[in-house]
């Protein structure tokens, strides 16, 4: 996979997204995990300039939105938000813990043009939902439902599925240059088959828009890397780690105007773990009172300076996006 050195702008200098080598696909191609790393002020005001190294994007035509429906829109499955099994030891995503089968139904692992990798969630039969800079400008996607591990799963519930950019969605006022509405959603080709490992997770009620989730217990999932290593690749089997929703002025403080209330801020100094590269679009997900697993967040950027410094970590909060899901997938939130 060829990539370009690119100059930004004064603006967009403040970005780095990242991709660094990784372990082979089911289909032995090289997979690098994607992630976006910004520096803090103290960087910025130092007067630092970092070099964004990214994936070419030539040819490629942003399809339309929104998605029109000619019928009402319908409510997630039932089945949406249920798990079979929850793990609450933590060992050592950064110090996170080792996923089981039927743990997490609703991740997914996506792999990009056969080159990078993202994490992403089922939220319906056919629609996936991920990071914003997981599509932005990506042709391909292959999408494993139902298996804990990264490459050569052999579980009987293992499901793949594609996808192509006709049917890959950005937000229409995503921002690379401040990671703004970071979000995108995915059609896939098939529909994901349902069964104990298989199975959709809750979107958020609109009235979550307006809760700060302050002190919220939630769960990051991925396969990203676990240290910053540049020749370490990202887990093989799919790790968690339960954390706490901080204060948004701790990231205000930390990043700037980058952090606005449509995100969630989760201070990894107090919690001791993080994401990492390749963990990009994975679901940041919280238990509520009725048992069900909902997904308030997916995993935006995190510092420039690395993933095992114990340095405040951005997600999308979803709750402030349910109008744009809704209209791309004619799936009707919560109130």
């Amino acid at each position: 996979m060829k990539t370009f050195v690119l100059t930004l702008s004064v603006l967009a200098l403040l970005q780095q997204v990242v991709v660094e080598a990784g372990a082979g696909d089911e289909h032995s191609k090289l997979l690098r995990p994607v992630s976006i790393r910004l520096p803090s002020n103290a960087k910025r005001r130092s007067g630092f300039r970092p070099v964004a190294v990214l994936p070419s994007r030539k040819g490629y035509v942003a399809p339309p939105w929104p998605v029109r429906h000619t019928g009402p829109a319908k409510p997630q499955p039932d089945i949406a938000g249920r798990t079979e099994t929850r793990n609450d030891n933590n060992l050592q995503i950064i110090n996170g813990s080792n996923a089981t089968m039927g743990q997490f139904p609703w991740m997914l692992f996506i792999a990009i043009d056969t080159a990078y990798f993202c994490g992403g969630s089922i939220i319906s039969e056919n629609w996936v939902l991920t990071a914003g800079h997981c599509v932005d400008g990506s042709k391909t996607f292959s999408i494993v439902a139902g298996s804990i591990m990264r490459t050569g799963g052999t579980e009987s519930t293992r499901q793949v599925v594609t996808a192509t950019a006709a049917t890959a969605y950005r937000h229409p006022g995503y921002n690379p240059k401040f990671v703004d509405n970071d979000i995108g959603l995915i059609q896939t080709n098939v529909d994901f088959v349902w069964n104990e490992n298989v199975k959709p997770v809750r979107l958020p009620s609109y009235s979550m828009a307006i809760d700060m989730m302050i002190g919220k217990k939630v769960t990051i999932s991925g396969w990203g890397k676990t240290d910053d290593d540049v020749t370490h690749e990202g887990s093989q089997s799919l790790l968690y780690a339960d954390l706490t929703i901080a204060d948004g002025s701790i990231c205000f403080d930390h990043y700037g105007d980058t952090w606005i209330p449509n995100k969630l801020c989760v201070n990894t100094k107090a919690d001791k773990r993080s994401t990492c590269k390749g963990d990009s679009g994975g679901p940041l997900v919280m238990k509520e009172d009725d048992g069900l697993w909902t997904e308030i967040g997916l995993t935006s950027f995190g510092d420039l300076e690395g993933c095992t410094k114990n340095l405040p970590v951005v997600f999308t909060r979803v709750a402030s996006f349910l109008e744009f899901i809704e209209a791309t997938t004619n799936i009707k939130a919560r109130e």
